[in-house]
């Protein structure tokens, strides 16, 4: 079934609703008044609605010719038809107003005519629908306001880490037994996000977040997620000892699994003020809330040798754990075999980066659920269209053998292509153990 966005003004919503009505009642759904949380961004949650959709439906009557919010709707999702390629703007005619008067755009496209037969108008529709429906990703009305929840949570987790930034010296905890840095930063941060999701729709759902983590063995959350629903994996404060040391280079991470498979992705970097997002089958985007820009991800898919790759990683304070990256000489091989290695500190961001193309590679040895979630559905769904897209995988340090990435993964890779993944991969069984 599709998923259909309707463009309409007011006035209009009378007729509207009967064609709502129609195709809901043939199973498919339809997104009108778009919904958003006090102080978000309603053009962004107009933007968000409209690539989670399969066809964008714009209503041409008398009414809507000089709409402005209709114009902005439209303009978003021309330029998600130009990015896929398809044709899923359906113009539908409502009254007698002369097309020529709409914009050029509408007018060369062929519109579904209601001004005469309602049923014919209806079935024209279907048709136009059941023409393009081998693509469909099924995105429901619910899957979109959890991934527009979702962004604004991680938006307002940074903002409360931020209110620390200058002081977080002197809220400096001690190391727990991970030898993690903690500040006040993370723990009221996290306190908000754990308020703001009890408080909303989707209490009761099971949460997963790193401070309240540390009271158990690590292995036991996994009996914590949720395999016939949804799992909330949030990392409030990703980077914490760059922003201790007020490093800009850290971010907000909020994470869903449904039944178990990563799900939604939402990033919030507050020094670039940049949100990276995803839901699992749409495309990853970039949006730059200064200046109201949102933009696709693409990974870089011309860079296919490591000796071109820009490479990140995370080294552990944890000496158990560096010794692992350094006895087995895995570091320096890849150091060597690369353009140059940087370790950022920040292991999702630098996951975001390689969605976006700046950089190729990323890997970390024995990270947690909540470096690893959110991030993953960005990178899963970072596609150029022409090319393959960006590939998250597990690794056997022990092995060399690379798997599929799953919750439980501890040693991650994130190539933006499946010929840097290769790369890696001999390099990883080459290395001596």
């Amino acid at each position: 079934m599709a998923t259909i966005f309707f463009s309409y003004a007011r006035e209009d919503t009378n007729q509207v609703n009967q064609i709502k009505d129609a195709l809901e009642a043939r199973g498919h759904e339809v997104l009108m008044d778009v919904s958003f949380h006090t102080g978000s961004s309603f053009p962004k949650a107009i933007d968000v609605a409209i690539e989670s959709c399969d066809f964008f439906a714009f209503f041409m009557t008398k009414n809507s010719l000089d709409s402005y919010w209709m114009n902005i709707e439209l303009d978003v999702y021309i330029v998600k038809e130009a990015n896929t390629g398809e044709e899923t703007i359906l113009p539908i005619k409502l009254d007698d107003t002369d097309t020529s008067h709409f914009r050029l755009m509408l007018q060369t496209k062929h519109y579904c005519d209601f001004t005469r037969d309602f049923d014919a108008g209806i079935q024209d529709v279907l048709r136009r629908i059941r023409r393009g429906t081998s693509k469909l990703s099924n995105f429901s009305e619910e899957d979109y306001q959890r991934l527009i929840f979702a962004i604004e949570v991680a938006i307002d987790a940074g903002h409360a880490t931020m209110m620390h930034f200058n002081r977080s010296i002197k809220d400096y905890s001690e190391l727990d037994k991970r030898k993690n840095a903690a500040t006040h930063a993370d723990t009221n941060a996290e306190n908000k996000v754990i308020r703001l999701i009890e408080s909303s729709e989707y209490r009761g759902e099971n949460i997963i977040s790193e401070e309240a983590a540390k009271s158990v063995p690590y292995e036991a959350l996994y009996e914590q997620v949720n395999m016939d629903g949804y799992t909330w994996v949030i990392d409030p404060l990703d980077g914490t000892s760059n922003f201790v040391s007020r490093l800009p280079f850290f971010c907000s991470a909020i994470g869903i699994l449904k039944n178990g498979i990563p799900f939604i992705g939402a990033l919030f970097d507050p020094i670039a003020n940049e949100v990276y997002y995803a839901r699992e089958g749409q495309q990853s985007r970039l949006w730059k809330i200064s200046t109201g820009e949102t933009m696709p991800l693409l990974a870089d898919s011309v860079t296919k040798t490591f000796g071109e790759a820009a490479v990140a990683t995370h080294i552990s304070t944890r000496e158990e754990v560096t010794n692992k990256l350094f006895d087995g000489d895995l570091f320096r091989r890849i150091s060597t075999a690369s353009k140059f290695v940087r370790t950022l500190g920040c292991g999702q961001l630098a996951m975001a980066y390689v969605a976006s193309g700046r950089l190729h590679t990323f890997f970390q040895l024995d990270g947690y659920m909540w470096d690893q979630v959110a991030s993953a559905v960005i990178v899963n769904n970072a596609k150029n269209p022409q090319h393959s897209g960006a590939i998250i995988k597990d690794f056997d340090l022990a092995s060399g053998e690379i798997r599929d990435w799953t919750y439980q993964t501890r040693n991650i890779v994130a190539c933006s292509n499946e010929e840097l993944l290769h790369s890696f991969e001999k390099i990883l069984k080459n290395t001596p153990r």
